[in-house]
C-alpha cells in the first residue's frame, strides 16, 4: 500500500511538472514576435561588419 502511495506521488509530481513546462513554453512562443533578420543586422551589425576595410590588418 505504502509503495502505490509512493508511486502516485512521483507519477503526480512528474505530470504536474510535465503540464507546467509545456503552459510556459506555450506562452513564451506565442509573446515573442517574428524577427526581421535584414532590419536587425542593418540596425545592429552593419555599422561594423559592412565596411570592414578600414580595420583590416594588410
Amino acid at each position: 500500500m505504502k509503495k502505490i502511495i509512493v508511486c502516485l506521488v512521483c507519477l503526480l509530481a512528474l505530470v504536474y511538472g510535465w503540464l507546467s513546462h509545456s503552459t510556459t513554453q506555450a506562452q513564451q512562443t506565442t509573446m515573442s514576435p517574428p524577427l526581421d533578420g535584414a532590419k536587425l543586422y542593418e540596425q545592429r551589425c552593419a555599422v561594423c561588419h559592412d565596411n570592414a576595410q578600414d580595420r583590416t590588418p594588410p
